[in-house]
C-alpha cells in the first residue's frame, strides 16, 4: 500500500513551497429565486443547478440558461454529478433513483434500483455501467443495470474513518472514493494503492487532474507525476465548487462566478 500524505499541518508548508494563483477575476453574479441543493461545474465551464423546488438548470458562462425539460420528483438530496463527458447525472439516496440527461438537459432515462440494501452513493461510469457504495457494509460496488453485479470490493474498516462516502472517481483504470478528511484509490482487484489525507469539500477529477476544493483553497494534484502542482487560496470560507479553470461561490442567493488563472 502507497501512502501520499496530506494533512492539515502540512497545509501551511504547501503555501510557501507551491505556486500559489490568486487573481480571480469575477465574471458574474446571479440572483437565484431559491437556495439550490446541489451545484457542480463541467469541463466547459457550465454550471449546473439543483433548486429546493425541483427545478434542473444549466447556466453555460455566457449566462446562457437551459432547463429540463420536466421538474424533477421532490427530494431533499439530489447530487449532481459532470465526471462523464456527455451525460450528466442527478442521484438521489432517498429515492433510489438516478436521472440521465444530456449536455443539453433533454432526458436520456430514468433508473429506480431496487437492490436489497440502500445505495448512498451511485454514478454513470465512462462505459456506462453504474458504480456505488453501500456504507453498512463499506462495500464499493460496480454494476450493470438492474441489479448484475461485475465487481464488490469490502474496504477494511481500519483504512475508513467512516462509513460514510461523498462521491466515487474513475482515474486511470482505477476508483477514487471521496470522504469528508481523505480520498482513497482503489484498483479492480480491491487494492488501495493510493492514499490521500486532507480535508475536501468537493473534488473534480479530469484526465490526470485531481482538483480538491475546501472553504479556503483549491489544490491541483497531478496525479501521472503525483505531486501537488499549485495551490488557489480561496478570498473567504464560503462553500466553493471548481473544475480548476473556474469557481462559484453561492451565498444569500447569489451566485457569483469567478475565472482563475492557470499555472503554466
Amino acid at each position: 500500500m502507497k501512502f501520499c500524505f496530506f494533512s492539515i499541518f502540512s497545509t501551511l508548508i504547501f503555501l510557501f513551497i507551491f505556486p500559489q494563483v490568486n487573481e480571480f477575476q469575477k465574471k458574474h453574479e446571479i440572483r437565484l429565486l431559491h437556495r439550490p441543493l446541489d451545484l457542480n461545474l463541467d469541463s466547459e465551464n457550465n454550471i449546473y443547478i439543483i433548486m429546493q423546488n425541483g427545478q434542473f438548470m444549466k447556466l453555460s458562462f455566457d449566462q446562457k440558461l437551459t432547463f429540463a425539460s420536466s421538474d424533477l420528483p421532490l427530494a431533499m438530496d439530489w447530487k449532481i454529478s459532470t465526471n462523464n463527458p456527455f451525460k450528466i447525472t442527478l442521484f438521489s439516496s432517498s429515492r433510489q433513483e438516478m436521472i440521465v440527461f444530456d449536455k443539453q438537459l433533454a432526458l436520456i432515462a430514468q433508473y429506480k434500483f431496487q437492490f436489497p440494501f440502500p445505495l448512498d452513493v451511485v454514478k454513470l461510469s465512462s462505459q456506462n455501467t453504474f458504480l456505488a457504495w453501500y456504507s453498512q457494509a463499506r462495500e464499493f460496488i460496480e454494476f450493470h443495470y438492474p441489479d448484475y453485479i461485475i465487481r464488490k470490493i469490502r474496504i477494511p474498516v481500519e483504512v475508513l474513518k467512516n462509513n460514510l462516502l461523498r462521491d466515487i472517481f474513475e482515474l486511470n483504470g482505477s476508483f477514487l472514493l471521496v470522504q469528508m478528511e481523505q480520498i482513497l484509490q482503489v484498483d479492480f482487484t480491491g487494492n488501495l494503492n493510493t492514499f490521500f489525507i486532507t480535508p475536501s469539500d468537493r473534488v473534480y477529477v479530469q484526465d490526470n487532474t485531481i482538483i480538491i476544493t475546501t472553504p479556503y483553497r483549491i489544490n491541483h494534484f497531478d496525479k501521472a507525476n503525483e505531486k501537488l502542482t499549485y495551490v488557489v487560496v480561496l478570498p473567504n470560507g464560503k462553500e466553493w465548487i471548481s473544475n480548476g479553470k473556474v469557481a462559484a461561490s453561492y451565498d444569500n442567493q447569489i451566485l457569483t462566478v469567478y475565472t482563475i488563472p492557470t499555472k503554466d
